[in-house]
């Protein structure tokens, strides 16, 4: 499933022919852009973003077990369940204490990028896109999917209402050639137990960078544009929410996979947004690497 911009990207010109700096086709194009108490990016102009990103209400450090902390999830008993990219360890984050204390050993060293929280089990992924289903007495299965380290998975999250998980790629797409300079998201079907054969969203990369000049003037975005590392389904609306350290931005799809939200995320911030989940009531939580500091995680209350 393709993510269409859809647009006649042909701007107004000047007398001499040159396109304005800064410039959107108004009428042709159905985004409008926003720059205002530091948020840069573009939106549908009937969706409503509900979260202030640059004011979270709780900004919470994390042990030095997490430093490196790579995916997150909300639990059944309103706890954050933590994992970092170098050991099969699950950790989870206390509210009351405001610490992190260690809950399971799930695997050996490996590249653990993304977790979800599935009716009693938790799910994670490796990079190379092998999955692990892990219960809370440390029993675990291992499932293997056609994916690769070169596809690079970085998210994982649980999609209720088609049962499934999503695997979010930072790298390679896939093979065929329409998946040429787009972002893809593949599915696991819960019931089989198997991936499907091809992604089920997709985030074009070349329709994407034509709506990025506005912000990138303002926020020094550079190439890559886009690299998800961290993804998320709302539990209210349904809407896709994918965070990436490389381009630094958010993206919102609806659940038919339409671009409707992109903002720029401060680096000041998000020095490196990794992990990203929501509670059932909607407040989101985005997980940050520490860079050579303590890793944090971000919690922002909807409005």
């Amino acid at each position: 499933m393709f993510i269409t911009i859809l647009a006649c990207l042909a701007c107004r010109k000047t007398d001499s022919g040159r396109v304005p700096r800064g410039v959107l086709p108004q009428k042709s194009s159905p985004f409008r852009t926003f720059s205002k108490l530091g948020k840069v990016g573009f939106t549908l102009p009937d969706f409503h973003f509900p979260y202030h990103l640059n004011s979270p209400i709780n900004s919470w450090k994390l042990d030095h077990d997490l430093d490196e902390i790579s995916g997150l999830a909300w639990n059944d008993v309103g706890e954050l369940a933590c994992i970092q990219d170098e050991r099969g360890d699950l950790f989870l984050y206390d509210f009351g204490e405001k610490h992190t204390k260690p809950a399971l050993d799930f695997g050996k060293q490996g590249d653990y990028e993304g977790i979800a929280k599935v009716k009693g089990k938790y799910w994670v992924v490796r990079s190379d896109g092998q999955l692990f289903s892990v219960k809370r007495k440390g029993k675990k299965k291992k499932f293997a999917t056609f994916l690769a380290q070169i596809n690079d998975v970085e998210g994982l999250a649980y999609q209720q209402a088609q049962n499934r998980l999503l695997l979010a790629c930072k790298g390679l797409p896939g093979k065929a050639v329409h998946l040429r300079n787009h972002k893809a998201i593949y599915a696991f079907d819960l019931k089989s137990k198997r991936l499907l054969p091809q992604p089920v969203y997709t985030v074009n990369l070349d329709e994407l960078k034509q709506f990025l000049p506005p912000i990138a003037k303002k926020s020094r975005i550079e190439d890559p544009i886009f690299g998800p590392s961290g993804i998320a389904v709302h539990p209210l609306t349904g809407d896709i929410y994918l965070v990436a350290h490389a381009g630094k931005l958010l993206l919102v799809l609806s659940h038919s996979g339409k671009l409707q939200y992109v903002e720029r995320l401060a680096p000041q911030l998000f020095p490196q947004p990794e992990g990203i989940c929501f509670s059932p009531q909607g407040h989101l939580f985005i997980a940050n690497e520490g860079t050579n500091k303590r890793g944090r995680i971000l919690h922002f209350e909807p409005f």
